[in-house]
């Protein structure tokens, strides 16, 4: 269950925990966990409390690989490894060959195709020839936890930016996207709630550190070659907007935990009133 803190909580990072370790904790609300409570606080209680983390999609495996070979290059070179040719897998002594690799992998080590790999350099390579993304990049500190005590609330709140620039008040997200242009980017990130997920991690940076990131922005990487890079600076209304969700968001946790009560969507407000949708109303009879 989440944790209502004391006024004598420490706000903090912890540099050395793990990205399995972080996602394990119940105990503090993150940006996520604040997504799922924008659908109900019964949707919240089931997907984020009561359910352990789903299997990767395709695109959620590449866009968790790209993270890893940008942001920790280091790690990436232990924990990804390229599957060798073992020739037509259609053949058993084939087969067992790469079951026999693919068994002594030490814990934790992902496999992917000489394609995949490939896409990964390449992926790389545009992030280098992308002056304002690699400058983002660079100099960064990357997926370090934080955990903090919403000031307004006393709700225990947890946060794993993907990049940290407090040297330059700048606060970059990397995100792919099938086809990174402005405008297809700008409703993703309404799709998939990022303005919550920003004004989240900065109202957890500014509880820790005493300030705030004056910039918030995305490094969007294409999914299908040719990569391409594109930095998009969030505009002053979607970090309001943000702002104001997740006060609405983390008020409305408070509610719930603080009476052991988590109702879905109609809640206990009765029967509502449905009518067609308004297009029907240019639509000819019958």
């Amino acid at each position: 269950m989440i944790n209502i803190l004391s006024e004598d909580f420490k706000n903090h990072w912890n540099e050395t925990l793990s990205n399995e370790a972080y996602h394990a904790d119940k105990t503090a609300v993150s940006s996520s966990g604040l997504k799922h409570l924008i659908k109900s606080p019964k949707h919240f209680k089931k997907l984020y409390l009561e359910t352990e983390s789903s299997p990767d999609t395709t695109a959620m495996r590449f866009g968790r690989i790209v993270h890893l070979a940008l942001l920790e290059p280091n790690k990436f070179k232990d924990k990804v490894k390229c599957v060798p040719d073992f020739g037509d897998l259609r053949l058993v002594v084939n087969r067992e060959k790469k079951k026999e690799w693919l068994a002594g992998l030490p814990e934790g080590v992902e496999f992917v195709s000489t394609k995949e790999y490939d896409a990964l350099l390449q992926v790389i390579d545009s992030v280098i020839e992308n002056k304002s993304a690699s400058s983002l990049i660079k100099g960064g500190v990357f997926e370090c936890s934080g955990f903090f005590r919403d000031p307004e609330t006393g709700i225990s709140c947890k946060i794993r930016p993907d990049i940290m620039r407090l040297d330059l008040a700048v606060l970059p997200d990397v995100k792919t996207s099938s086809f990174p242009d402005k405008e297809t980017f700008s409703r993703e990130i309404w799709k998939y709630r990022y303005d919550v997920q920003m004004a989240f991690y900065m109202l957890g940076i500014e509880c820790i550190t005493g300030k705030r990131p004056e910039i918030a922005c995305f490094i969007v990487v294409e999914k299908e070659p040719p990569f391409e890079i594109q930095v998009f600076e969030c505009d002053v209304g979607m970090i309001n907007r943000g702002d104001t969700a997740v006060r609405i968001l983390l008020n409305r946790l408070h509610e719930c935990v603080k009476n052991n009560h988590f109702p879905g969507r109609q809640g206990d407000s009765g029967p509502q009133i449905i009518s067609l949708p308004n297009y029907t109303d240019s639509i000819e009879y019958p």
